[in-house]
Protein backbone atom coordinates (compact mmCIF):
# COMPACT_ATOMS: atom_id res chain seq x y z
CA UNK A 1 0.00 0.00 0.00
CA UNK A 2 2.91 2.36 0.65
CA UNK A 3 4.00 1.86 -2.95
CA UNK A 4 0.60 3.03 -4.18
CA UNK A 5 0.72 6.12 -2.02
CA UNK A 6 4.30 6.98 -2.97
CA UNK A 7 3.94 6.41 -6.71
CA UNK A 8 0.62 8.22 -7.14
CA UNK A 9 -1.13 5.12 -8.51
CA UNK A 10 -3.91 5.20 -5.92
CA UNK A 11 -6.29 7.45 -7.91
CA UNK A 12 -5.99 5.18 -10.97
CA UNK A 13 -6.66 2.12 -8.83
CA UNK A 14 -9.72 3.82 -7.32
CA UNK A 15 -11.04 4.65 -10.82
CA UNK A 16 -10.62 1.02 -11.87
CA UNK A 17 -12.50 -0.17 -8.78
CA UNK A 18 -15.24 2.42 -9.37
CA UNK A 19 -15.81 1.42 -13.00
CA UNK A 20 -15.69 -2.29 -12.16
CA UNK A 21 -18.32 -1.78 -9.46
CA UNK A 22 -20.45 0.30 -11.84
CA UNK A 23 -20.34 -2.35 -14.58
CA UNK A 24 -21.10 -5.11 -12.08
CA UNK A 25 -23.98 -3.14 -10.60
CA UNK A 26 -25.50 -2.35 -13.99
CA UNK A 27 -25.04 -5.91 -15.25
CA UNK A 28 -26.49 -7.60 -12.18
CA UNK A 29 -29.25 -5.03 -11.92
CA UNK A 30 -30.37 -5.61 -15.48
CA UNK A 31 -30.34 -9.41 -15.12
CA UNK A 32 -32.15 -9.31 -11.79
CA UNK A 33 -34.74 -6.81 -12.94
CA UNK A 34 -35.46 -8.85 -16.09
CA UNK A 35 -36.02 -12.01 -14.07
CA UNK A 36 -37.95 -10.22 -11.35
CA UNK A 37 -40.31 -8.61 -13.85
CA UNK A 38 -40.58 -11.62 -16.18
CA UNK A 39 -41.37 -14.30 -13.63
CA UNK A 40 -43.20 -12.32 -10.96
CA UNK A 41 -46.55 -13.46 -9.63
CA UNK A 42 -47.14 -10.07 -8.05
CA UNK A 43 -45.90 -7.21 -10.28
CA UNK A 44 -45.62 -4.65 -7.46
CA UNK A 45 -42.98 -6.60 -5.49
CA UNK A 46 -40.34 -6.72 -8.26
CA UNK A 47 -40.90 -3.07 -9.12
CA UNK A 48 -40.24 -2.12 -5.49
CA UNK A 49 -37.21 -4.45 -5.47
CA UNK A 50 -35.79 -2.91 -8.66
CA UNK A 51 -36.30 0.63 -7.33
CA UNK A 52 -34.63 -0.19 -4.00
CA UNK A 53 -31.74 -2.03 -5.72
CA UNK A 54 -31.20 0.95 -8.02
CA UNK A 55 -31.33 3.41 -5.12
CA UNK A 56 -28.81 1.48 -3.02
CA UNK A 57 -26.52 0.92 -6.01
CA UNK A 58 -26.72 4.62 -6.90
CA UNK A 59 -25.92 5.61 -3.31
CA UNK A 60 -22.93 3.25 -3.11
CA UNK A 61 -21.59 4.35 -6.49
CA UNK A 62 -22.05 8.02 -5.55
CA UNK A 63 -19.98 7.53 -2.40
CA UNK A 64 -17.33 5.68 -4.41
CA UNK A 65 -17.28 8.44 -7.02
CA UNK A 66 -16.87 11.05 -4.27
CA UNK A 67 -13.92 9.17 -2.80
CA UNK A 68 -12.33 8.87 -6.24
CA UNK A 69 -12.68 12.58 -7.01
CA UNK A 70 -11.35 13.62 -3.62
CA UNK A 71 -8.37 11.25 -3.85
CA UNK A 72 -7.60 12.20 -7.44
Amino acid sequence: MDFLLDSGELPMLLWVVFFAAAVLSIGLGSVLSFHWLRYAMNPIAPIVAVISFAAVAFACLSVMFGVVTIAG
